[in-house]
């Protein structure tokens, strides 16, 4: 089975001296920068469902995951090695096939090596885990944001929260707000323009868990508050269409919505010409002492509450995210 699926990756670069097959992977030191390791694990029943995501495509947003956490870094990707653990529900070899196209179609975009893991039969559900090496020159961190920044984020916040609501509900259509969630992007398409401006970005985090989540993330790790403005929110066409027709609220998508695997990022000031196109600027950092704030639609000036997807909470359902503060 493990020979079988050499058919449906790419070739290993030359950077692998050793690969798929062996007790361990023997890879080439990089020749300069400092070294990333990240994992990603996704469980059934809680990060997907097979009737409302295909397994070519469970493979390819499986990587892309993890990916996404070496763009955040302003990193490149180099080497992965994929854990898996199959219940007797499933075909192995079928499952496997069909996983390591998915798999191997968004390696070979992005000149990955698969260089190994392991295969084990699970009593209850699929289990999926994803480690990646990476290497970065110039990296970003959640720390370094300062009083004054911009606040910008790329893409379109919410959109695979909309995608996810029109899969679930069987919708047909709405093929952007579906490939949103089922086909993510990692955004390193965005970070040559880090490189040619090193002082561009002072703070990057990818927007996995949600926008309200990860801008506490980098409020925490750079000591600061933001106020941010909800109607800059860039949002997709189809995720006002498809709140609309469903009578959900793009903003709580936005907020807490989750896996749309963009870049949110802060940006100093006098660079800001020099920001990529494809970010909107939704607010500014500012004293740590004032929170994370929001500016409503209407005008109303309310606290951020710290929502999105959280493993160990008893409630991970969406709902209102905004909690109303004087102004």
């Amino acid at each position: 089975m493990i020979q079988a699926l050499h058919s449906c990756l790419p070739p290993t670069s030359l950077r692998t001296l050793v690969g798929i097959g062996d007790d361990a992977a023997v890879l080439q030191r990089p020749t300069s920068g400092d070294l990333l390791f990240c994992s990603d694990a996704m469980v059934e029943g809680i990060h997907f469902e097979l009737s409302t995501i295909p397994i070519f495509d469970l493979g390819y947003k499986a990587l892309a995951s993890c990916l996404s956490d070496i763009a955040a870094m302003n990193g490149r990707a180099l080497s992965a090695v994929i854990t898996l653990a199959l219940p007797q529900t499933v075909s192995p070899r079928e499952f496997l096939m069909e996983f390591y196209r998915g798999v191997g179609a968004l390696a070979k975009k992005y000149a990955v090596d698969i260089v190994g893991g392991d295969l084990s039969s699970s009593r209850s559900g699929i289990f999926i885990d994803v480690a990646l090496l990476g290497s970065v020159e110039n990296r970003k961190t959640r720390a370094g944001a300062l009083e004054g920044d911009l606040v910008a984020i790329s893409g379109h916040p919410g959109l695979s929260a909309a995608g996810f609501a029109a899969l679930q509900k069987n919708l047909a259509g709405w093929s952007e707000a579906k490939r949103a969630h089922l086909r993510p992007e990692p955004r390193f398409d965005l970070l040559p323009a880090l490189d040619r401006h090193p002082g561009l970005v002072t703070s990057m985090i990818d927007v996995s868990d949600g926008l309200a989540r990860e801008l506490y993330h980098l409020s925490r790790a750079s000591r600061i508050g933001f106020e941010i403005d909800a109607r800059l929110l860039p949002v997709h066409a189809e995720a006002v269409g498809l709140a609309a027709l469903l009578g959900k609220s793009t903003l709580d998508w936005a907020f807490s919505g989750g896996e749309d695997y963009e870049l949110l990022v802060t940006v100093a000031p006098e660079h800001l010409l020099d920001l990529p196109l494809d970010f909107t600027v939704i607010g500014k950092a500012q004293k740590p002492g004032k929170g994370i704030q929001v500016i409503h639609p209407s005008g109303s000036i309310q606290n951020l509450e710290e929502s999105g997807y959280d493993h160990f909470a008893e409630d991970t359902s969406l709902g209102s995210r905004l909690k109303s503060r004087p102004t």
